[in-house]
């Protein structure tokens, strides 16, 4: 019996091999396994956004207040530039484009862009937030444009013009 045990079991010769080429795979594979996220997250950004703007859309003329969409980092707060981390949208009371605490907070999501960096380029009336208005749900003196500008590769840089009417497009672009 003592035999057979020894007889099935690894050496530590063969163990050090089973490691050197699982770490050879895992060296091989992490690349494919960035791309393969830096991909999906280009292809979630459009969706995402679209999602959220329509909301916005929806909710201004639902409830026939001004509602805003800014960013933020700790989803607390409205922060310039942090769009890659997270968006509020909120019911803007007192119009004055920031969340305060009686106001009313529609929603609150964590963005998790990781590969690459979300920008807003507003209006010069509105050049960190997009604001619908209540009476239309129309983006009036607040439109501009999303850019999503990947980290390593130009080719996935995206950019997203909001019109008149308050719609999201999808557009490349290769410059940041």
């Amino acid at each position: 019996m003592f035999f057979s045990y020894k007889e099935s079991a690894f050496t530590l010769f063969e163990f050090m091999i089973c490691i050197a080429v699982l770490a050879i795979i895992v060296t091989i594979a992490i690349p494919s396994y960035h791309n393969l996220n830096e991909k999906r997250e280009v292809n979630h950004v459009y969706p995402l956004l679209k999602q959220h703007v329509d909301f916005a859309k929806n909710t201004a003329l639902t409830y026939h207040s001004d509602i805003v969409i800014c960013a933020s980092e700790d989803l607390n707060t409205c922060q310039n530039n942090m769009w890659h981390k997270g968006i509020i949208i909120f019911s803007d009371t007192n119009k004055n484009k920031r969340l305060d605490l009686n106001e009313t907070v529609f929603s609150k999501i964590f963005t998790d862009i990781k590969y690459g960096q979300l920008k807003w380029n507003g209006s010069a009336s509105n050049t960190n937030t997009l604001t619908f208005q209540g009476d239309t749900g129309l983006t009036r003196g607040s439109m501009g444009a999303f850019h999503y500008c990947n980290f390593k590769h130009s080719e996935y840089n995206k950019h997203f013009p909001i019109g008149m009417m308050g719609n999201l497009k999808k557009e490349p672009n290769a410059v940041c």
